[in-house]
């Protein structure tokens, strides 16, 4: 349901950050920015995944955040958060609120 299936993250650690869709709801009045945390690796990542955020690891770019249809449903999936330092950053704040705000949206279960 969620796009992916966990496959491997590197250690925790500093990244940044990058927009990858600025004008999608849940990152709209996000910017880019560095974190401490977890850069996750997925396995089987789906073609239709709208990515929002994403992060290099060497020369690799990994989706961080994207949404999806599920059903008649929708789901945004963050793969931040891992610890309490992570869990303070004010645009890993704004996202969780963005995100449930976008998925609690009436009617709006065809945008992306």
């Amino acid at each position: 349901m969620i796009g992916g299936y966990l496959l491997k993250h590197d250690p925790f650690g500093p990244f940044q950050v990058r927009i990858v869709d600025p004008e999608h709801p849940i990152v709209a009045s996000v910017t880019p920015f560095m974190i401490e945390d977890e850069l996750f690796e997925f396995r089987e990542f789906q073609q239709d995944n709208h990515v929002l955020l994403a992060a290099e690891s060497g020369n690799q770019v990994r989706p961080i955040a994207w949404t999806r249809k599920a059903g008649s449903g929708r789901v945004f999936h963050l793969s931040l958060g891992h610890n309490e330092k992570a869990a303070e950053n004010p645009m890993f704040q704004s996202l969780v609120v963005n995100g449930l705000d976008w998925l609690v949206q009436s009617g709006a279960s065809n945008e992306k």
